[in-house]
């Protein structure tokens, strides 16, 4: 599956989708599964959520939740991210990693020092 895929969504009468007024509106599926774990009276976010976003997301949500009703919320988003993170398809191997051309000599030198004390 494609989180970031495109596509064309239709606003209902929720809360949620005020904004879109019933009309068609273009998001992605990722940005769907994230605003389903939001409260259904808050506004759907047709953005991407990088760490600011995010960060501008609790204050929000603290704004509008209070204190008291904020931790399960953020439990919720907490839970989605661990949960998708695992399925996104990123990858990385040793092979992508840059290793120092002075690796081998500062190993070297390292285990001379330490067999010497």
């Amino acid at each position: 599956m494609d989180f970031r895929a495109k596509i064309k969504v239709l606003g209902t009468d929720n809360l949620k989708y005020a904004q879109y007024a019933g009309k068609i509106f273009e998001t992605s599926v990722g940005r769907l599964l994230f605003n389903s774990v939001l409260p259904s009276d808050y506004p759907f976010l047709n953005k991407m959520m990088d760490k600011k976003a995010v960060s501008e997301l609790e204050t929000d949500l603290i704004a509008v939740y209070g204190l008291d009703g904020i931790s399960s919320i953020l439990d919720s988003i907490k839970d989605f991210g661990f949960n998708y993170a695992t399925k996104s398809g990123t990858t990385w191997s040793n092979d992508d990693l840059r290793i120092p051309e002075a690796k081998k000599k500062i190993i070297e030198e390292t285990n001379k020092e330490v067999s010497s004390n």
